[in-house]
């Protein structure tokens, strides 16, 4: 168990690394608690993006006994990424429309093959391009890639 990892505001991830019988490379498996934050997506190595986890109660918007932090279980196999971004990214605006999960997850899927800093650069361009340049809120994208 490698212990807490750094995580955006109010989201909760713990990490484990899985070395293979024979020195190929690492799995890694991590259970996170979203806290309310957007859904993270999925990269697999094949090009396939989905969302994963269970939103849950915002973090310290309830007293204790109110609150379900809901947790699930994801395992990365070499290659694939877990992408973690803030709502300014689903909520940019053309116009009336939101840029919502579906073109995220659109945009995510040309990105297999590419570094970490690569599908951040690559998501936040989506988000720009589609609100005309103009993000009107936060945007922070957090990148976890299994080398391989």
């Amino acid at each position: 168990m490698l212990g807490p990892v750094p995580s955006l505001p109010s989201q909760q991830i713990l990490a484990s690394r899985s070395d293979p019988a024979g020195g190929g490379a690492a799995e890694v498996r991590l259970r996170l608690f979203l806290a309310g934050h957007p859904q993270p997506v999925v990269l697999r190595a094949d090009g396939q993006a989905v969302l994963v986890g269970r939103p849950g109660t915002l973090l310290g918007v309830l007293d204790d006994d109110e609150v379900s932090f809901p947790a699930i279980d994801v395992t990365l196999s070499p290659g694939e990424a877990l992408i973690f971004y803030t709502d300014g990214v689903i909520e940019a605006r053309d116009g009336n429309e939101l840029l919502g999960e579906d073109r995220l997850l659109a945009a995510v899927n040309d990105c297999a093959g590419l570094s970490a800093q690569g599908i951040a650069d690559r998501v936040r361009t989506v988000a720009e391009r589609f609100a005309g340049g103009n993000l009107r809120d936060d945007v922070a994208i957090l990148v976890a890639r299994v080398p391989g």
